[in-house]
């Protein structure tokens, strides 16, 4: 992201990043730059823009076989291309010429016929999760030390040709991972140089560091003195028209890169798959787990029972017994709504209306609640008498 961040600092809006590779456009992936190295490099010709297909190609240079042959420079992200437009374009490099195409993708129609295999599953994956890094690019002499490397922080560059028939090609460069990238085949009288990484030759890369050299080593392969040097106008332009239309069966799409490559296409559907699976299971209506709800616990028992035990290991029968009488008091009041004080004689004869109780048991028990009152201490013996009297009053009266 160091360009970006260099626009970002400067409070610039950030470029046009597309990758035109227009011969006029100065934006960071035109071939500005290296529209007018070649014709520095050429400085005796004139440099003839050419909108037509190959097919017509062939008939246009025709006549220049006597005087020697012709260039062609191709420089895209995209090359698609159908029957008749591989067809022209062997046919013109069989008659003797010369052809430079650097390009991302190579339509499959073309590398089927030459042969050749083409990876770009790293440098897609790179692209798709947003990973840039210092890279570079080299030339190959073909001996094991490697040229001088260019490179600059962006994309990496890592589309190489893992196949192509040695018997009439030649590996003239290599990308990070020194695996080739640039190659020369010999076809009838003709060469067909076929480069991968085609942001080598933009204005971002080529103003970065000493990059601006790295066309030179590149086209010092070329044949020198050619008749005519032309520049491809048209199928940069119609690649990127093919690109948007959907309904053209030879337009260029992310999904058509991936069905060439057999694991990213089995990657492709393994995941489409996973993604039904999922659909489906998930279709299925699911319920909430039901929590268990434990019963409500009435903690009073265990609370009167939890102080009764410790008055009782402390033998203060005294206080056990006014405790008791208290809550029996109580229960009196919320049973049968009494709300005469205890010691009044009324609350007795409220009592007895209301419990339909004896009179003599009532008598007997508010006497031993008096003497229990009056006393300094309770024995054993009187708070087992109250206990059991308390009982029998619960138990036996409505």
């Amino acid at each position: 992201m160091l360009l970006m961040a260099l626009f970002a600092s400067c409070n610039k809006p950030l470029p046009d990043m597309s990758e035109t590779y227009g011969p006029d456009e100065k934006i960071p992936f035109g071939a500005y730059i290296t529209y007018h190295r070649i014709a520095q490099i050429y400085s005796d010709y004139r440099i003839l823009p050419f909108d037509q297909p190959f097919d017509s190609l062939s008939n246009y240079v025709s006549n220049d076989q006597q005087n020697g042959y012709s260039i062609y420079f191709l420089i895209t992200k995209n090359l698609l291309l159908n029957e008749d437009d591989v067809t022209g374009l062997l046919a013109y490099i069989k008659k003797g010429n010369d052809l430079f195409l650097s390009a991302d993708y190579i339509d499959q129609k073309l590398t089927s016929k030459l042969k050749i295999n083409i990876d770009h599953n790293a440098e897609s994956v790179s692209r798709m999760n947003g990973f840039m890094k210092d890279t570079w690019v080299s030339m190959d002499y073909g001996v094991k030390i490697r040229g001088e490397r260019y490179g600059y922080f962006y994309y990496p560059f890592l589309n190489y040709f893992s196949n192509y028939p040695q018997d009439y090609s030649r590996a003239l460069g290599v990308n990070e991972n020194n695996q080739p990238n640039f190659i020369l085949f010999f076809i009838g009288k003709g060469r067909l140089y076929l480069h991968l990484a085609p942001k080598a030759f933009s204005n971002y890369f080529l103003l970065t560091k000493k990059n601006i050299h790295y066309p030179e080593g590149v086209f010092s392969y070329l044949r020198p003195s050619p008749s005519r040097i032309f520049w491809d106008d048209y199928y940069n332009r119609i690649s990127a028209l093919k690109t948007t239309n959907a309904n053209n069966n030879n337009n260029f799409s992310s999904l058509q890169v991936i069905m060439q490559h057999p694991s990213l296409k089995w990657a492709f559907w393994i995941l489409v798959a996973l993604l039904l699976l999922y659909i489906l299971t998930q279709m299925k209506r699911k319920q909430r787990v039901i929590p268990l709800v434990n019963t409500p616990v009435n903690a009073t028992g265990d609370f009167v029972q939890s102080i009764s035990h410790l008055y009782y290991q402390n033998k203060n029968n005294k206080q056990i017994a006014e405790k008791m009488i208290s809550y029996f008091y109580e229960s009196l009041r919320n049973k049968y709504f009494i709300n005469i004080p205890a010691h009044d004689e009324r609350f007795l004869q409220q009592l007895l209306e209301k419990s339909e109780g004896s009179s003599e048991d009532m008598n007997a028990m508010v006497g031993l609640i008096a003497i229990i009152h009056d006393s300094e201490k309770v024995s054993d013996v009187a708070l087992t008498e109250l206990n059991k009297k308390i009982e029998h009053f619960n138990t036996t009266l409505r």
